[in-house]
């Protein structure tokens, strides 16, 4: 069986840029060959800073 390719519209690269460029606060346009690197270079706050998620399981416990 070979694997389909077809057309990706512009919209989910259009957001992708915009996130980017929401984090380095640069206006430039991406293309997609260039769009993983620019999410590489992102410099992140602290990981002090990061999220904590709290799952509530079937029985009532927390994790």
């Amino acid at each position: 069986m070979s694997p389909h390719f077809g057309k990706m519209t512009v919209l989910p690269y259009i957001s992708i840029a915009n996130a980017i460029r929401g984090q380095n606060g640069e206006l430039r346009e991406y293309k997609p060959c260039e769009m993983a690197q620019a999410i590489r270079d992102l410099e992140w706050e602290k990981s002090s800073k990061a999220y904590a998620l709290l799952m509530y399981l079937s029985d009532g416990e927390t994790k």
